[in-house]
């Protein structure tokens, strides 16, 4: 039986309930700014949603319904069929966007590119490098994604633009696979049809695939993650805790050193370990009961052990591949909480509303060169930071909330990033500019409904008794997480991309629940009428005996043998009921009329009227 919500859990969802409401809001100014009739702009779009959640509830119904007369295999071909399809499609689209809209690395897309080509080259530690060997002790993370993708790609496919792109498609396509599979283990051929679906035609990912972006290694690792983590948080009766504890415990030391690899590529990897933290703690004595007394099992169902054999694996991987960048630039970078002395500086500038700017990076880059120290120039950029606090904290507070409207409030990151390059290149044409805003409704209406089906699973979910599921709760928490931190640090409209598979999953809960409500409805709805008795037509096909004995119509008699019986039986009965002295006397007393009526009886044939 599960168990019920404790405060915790409701905490967390009315902050989430409360967060997804002011994006839907955000999402709904910002796709009718500066349009005429603002307002009635936004009820179109409201009806608009209105209208794909009622069609989409119309899918699960005929997929509920339909499915009850479609044999079993058939069903299982279909499901495959329609994911094998989407799949194809989003391989497709992905590919037209790389082939057919070409563009050059810049900003930190080309750093990246860069740097994979140093370590390629072993140019890293030569005046050429020098530049990028000084970027990377800053930023430790920016060496992740070239060491652990780009290079080996490289040595096998050759240093190009291309390759990077294939290499970041393929981790896409990964990703669609991965997540496929985990809405198949949650909820079934439904799940893993619609967020296959979804992670497929995502919009956003489709434009972003020609950008050599972090993002997709970055989100394929988080879901790897989630993988391990739905199997370890599992406490059902074929779940690994109960069939192999041995093996979740090495799942456990595997999801430590995954978490690691995807910190190396963005640090936001440790809002996920937080998260998984927060919901293994939370499960309590979860699982216990089922034990069958061995130690494997034993240790795995202590939850702060599971805990610490996790974080001793990500402490260490990341020591491991700390070490290893260090060797690489000949330099200690910096590392931990301390690495984002720079970003919150940036974060809690209200002049540049929490975006990059110049004045903020040449303070750090002065920092560095004074120092000679990554470290302390973190610190001084960290140090500014508080006093800016200080100085606006009614400023600072009003930016925070506008950071968190902007990151989001639209999901157009790929359209964007397309048309800013594409601009600056030289290569943007009228069609091709003309084609991005022709998708850009798409895009809009597909993330607000997203928005809108994980609002819907979080009310349905808190109105129920018993506990969330473990991976809502993951899914909650990561979002809650990456929410307050870019509403802190540095910020992009770009950076809730490896958010997005997140919300997907946690939408494929409203749609499990809708369909579990018409699995509970009857087949045949029983109308309750209430008919006057005197109407009633008078039954003469059923004799009721015991009615007749009540009502005095029949008298039976019997002999003293089973008048004794009868008298002893009301006398244990009367115990039974009522053991107080008090309660067997009235036994005694009740029984006394039956027996004077069977002696009298005793006396007369007998006879039945």
């Amino acid at each position: 039986m599960s168990r019920k919500k404790n405060l915790l859990e409701y905490l967390f969802m009315a902050l989430m309930i409360m967060c997804l409401g002011l994006a839907l809001s955000a999402s709904l100014e910002y796709v009718t700014r500066a349009t005429e009739r603002e307002f009635l702009n936004q009820g179109r779009w409201v009806l608009s949603m209105a209208g794909i959640s009622l069609l989409a509830f119309f899918c699960v119904r005929v997929w509920n319904r339909g499915g009850q007369s479609i044999p079993e295999r058939v069903k299982q071909v279909i499901s495959f069929g329609v994911c094998a399809v989407a799949f194809a499609a989003g391989l497709l689209l992905r590919l037209l966007v790389i082939e057919k809209i070409p563009i050059d690395p810049e900003s930190d897309f080309e750093t990246y590119y860069r740097i994979a080509n140093h370590l390629l080259n072993d140019t890293l530690l030569t005046p050429e490098g020098a530049a990028d060997k000084r970027y990377i002790a800053l930023y430790p993370h920016t060496i992740g994604f070239p060491m652990l993708l780009l290079t080996p790609v490289f040595r096998i496919f050759g240093a190009s633009v291309k390759a990077a792109l294939y290499a970041n498609l393929a981790c896409s396509m990964a990703s669609v696979v991965l997540a496929g599979h985990i809405g198949y283990r949650l909820h079934g051929r439904l799940g893993m049809v619609c967020v296959t679906v979804m992670m497929s035609l995502w919009p956003s990912h489709i434009f972003y695939s020609n950008m050599v972006a972090t993002e997709p290694a970055f989100t394929l690792l988080l879901l790897l993650a989630a993988e391990l983590i739905l199997s370890v948080l599992d406490r059902r009766e074929n779940s690994l805790f109960i069939r192999a504890p041995g093996r979740l415990l090495v799942l456990l030391c595997l999801l430590g050193v995954v978490l690691a690899f995807a910190g190396a590529i963005r640090p936001m990897a440790l809002i996920l370990v937080a998260a998984f933290a927060a919901v293994q703690l939370g499960m309590g004595k979860e699982g216990r009961e089922k034990q069958d007394g061995s130690g494997l099992q034993n240790a795995a169902s202590r939850n702060v052990m599971c805990l610490v054999l996790v974080l001793v694996f990500y402490f260490g991987t990341g020591m491991i591949i700390t070490r290893t960048i260090s060797d690489t630039i000949m330099e200690e970078p910096v590392g931990g909480l301390s690495a984002s002395g720079y970003n919150l500086m940036v974060g809690v500038n209200s002049k540049s509303l929490g975006l990059w700017n110049q004045e903020d990076a040449d303070f750090f880059t002065a920092a560095y060169e004074e120092t000679e120290s990554a470290a302390a120039a973190h610190k001084a950029c960290m140090d500014k930071a508080l006093e800016r606090i200080a100085a606006e904290p009614e400023n600072t507070l009003d930016l925070l909330i506008y950071k968190f409207r902007d990151l989001w409030q639209t999901d157009d990151f790929g359209i964007d990033w397309n048309l800013l390059w594409m601009g600056q290149q030289g290569t943007l044409t009228p069609e091709m500019s003309e084609m991005f805003e022709d998708w850009r409704p798409v895009g809009r209406i597909a993330y607000m409904m997203l928005l809108l089906l994980c609002l819907v699973a979080v009310l349905d979910t808190w109105r129920r008794n018993r506990a969330p599921h473990p991976m809502m709760m993951v899914c909650i928490l990561f979002f809650l997480g990456t929410a307050l931190a870019h509403m802190l640090l540095e910020t992009q409209v770009r950076y809730h991309y490896n958010m997005i598979p997140f919300l997907i999953l946690l939408a494929s809960f409203a749609l499990a629940g809708w369909r579990e409500r018409m699995q509970e409805e009857p087949p045949v709805r029983v109308v309750e009428v209430a008919v006057d008795a005197k109407e009633m037509p008078e039954d003469h096909t059923h004799f009721d005996m015991g009615s007749a004995i009540l009502n005095g119509n029949i008298r039976v008699s019997v002999t003293k043998k089973y008048q004794d019986e009868a008298i002893e039986a009301a006398k244990q009965q009367a115990a039974q009921a009522a053991p107080t002295a008090e309660a067997q006397a009235a036994g005694e007393r009740a029984a006394e009329p039956q027996a004077a009526e069977a002696d009298e009886q005793e006396t007369q044939p007998d006879k039945a009227e």
